[in-house]
């Protein structure tokens, strides 16, 4: 996508939708559906600096930047929540492995002892 007959106001307009989105892939746990999408609005975050038409007034900009700024601040905080819930996740996993562990080797530990005064076979 190029800046060419798009005005940076346009511009920041799909970032912003783009960031929606991210938004609500993370809240879906999609996460793989995310990274083209910050791929893209980085293009044109890139493109919206670089267009720098003179014919947007100034407070429209700040007030999508400003957007963009909130926007990313809920993105950042839906990744941080993903993350730690991702790490009580492993937490769990790995003293389950430990527990599951320990009642292996105790079952293996454990001979079987057969009493002659028991056993009807001898």
């Amino acid at each position: 996508m190029t800046a060419a007959g798009h005005g940076a106001l346009e511009l920041l307009d799909r970032a912003l939708d783009l960031a929606r989105q991210e938004l609500g892939h993370l809240a879906a746990e999609e996460v793989d559906a995310v990274p083209p999408l910050v791929k893209e609005r980085e293009q044109l975050l890139h493109e919206a600096f670089a267009a720098g038409d003179g014919a947007t007034e100034p407070g429209e900009l700040l007030d999508k930047l400003r957007q963009l700024r909130s926007m990313q601040s809920q993105l950042t905080g839906e990744a941080q929540r993903l993350h730690e819930r991702l790490r009580q996740d492993l937490t769990r996993v790995r003293s389950e492995n430990r527990r599951i562990t320990g009642y292996a080797g105790v079952r293996r530990g454990v001979p079987t002892v057969r009493y002659r005064l028991f056993d009807k076979t001898s």
